[in-house]
């Protein structure tokens, strides 16, 4: 969708790195809580929903037998597709896609939504709660983490979009809040 992926491809035209996700340590450290808050060591199958350049993408491939990475930007695919080139062939596909509507249907062992539904307004976000326990397995996991500061210059405010997640009949596994970030996985069970 254009209106979802033209300010994305403008911010990566001026850096290929806007989040500096390498080298910034609260990027790097969240990363790892969130590998380290895996329920399981490996997944048979995964959606990442908001890939950007790739580096989550790499590190998740590595705990799935194949991952589908989303990202409404080209741009941003472009940069992942670099970052992930020396993946063996059918571990990660790529996928421009905007979330809700362009949600593939899985289902998924692990989906991860991470520091991408405070972009996504609200009503959009409440669509997106509704359908992701769809596209888990039984016993599969979501993932979400998301940035809890400065609520009012986001679309959704990080912990609204786990309040909707977590009101979606899952169960709750793993909960980890900081004042930085809140990370929750829940499972769909039985």
């Amino acid at each position: 969708m254009t209106s979802d992926r033209e300010p994305f491809d403008e911010l990566y035209a001026r850096d290929a790195d806007p989040w500096r996700v390498r080298t910034d340590w609260y990027e790097r450290r969240k990363l790892a809580v969130v590998l380290s808050c895996l329920p399981r060591e490996h997944y048979a199958t995964g959606l990442e929903i908001g890939c950007s350049i790739g580096v989550t993408t790499r590190a998740l491939a590595g705990r799935c037998g194949h991952l589908e990475a989303l990202d409404a930007s080209p741009r941003a695919l472009e940069l992942a597709r670099q970052e992930l080139a020396d993946l063996p062939a059918g571990r990660v596909s790529l996928v421009e896609a905007a979330v809700p509507e362009q949600l593939p249907a899985g289902p998924y062992d692990l989906v991860v939504l991470s520091e991408v539904g405070y972009f996504i307004p609200p009503a959009r976000v409440d669509a997106l709660a509704t359908a992701l326990p769809g596209r888990l397995t039984v016993g599969g996991d979501l993932v979400a983490v998301h940035w809890r500061l400065d609520a009012d210059r986001l679309a959704t405010a990080g912990d609204v979009v786990h309040e909707r997640l977590g009101a979606q009949g899952l169960t709750e596994v793993v909960g980890h809040v900081e004042r930085e970030f809140v990370l929750q996985v829940w499972r769909r069970d039985a």
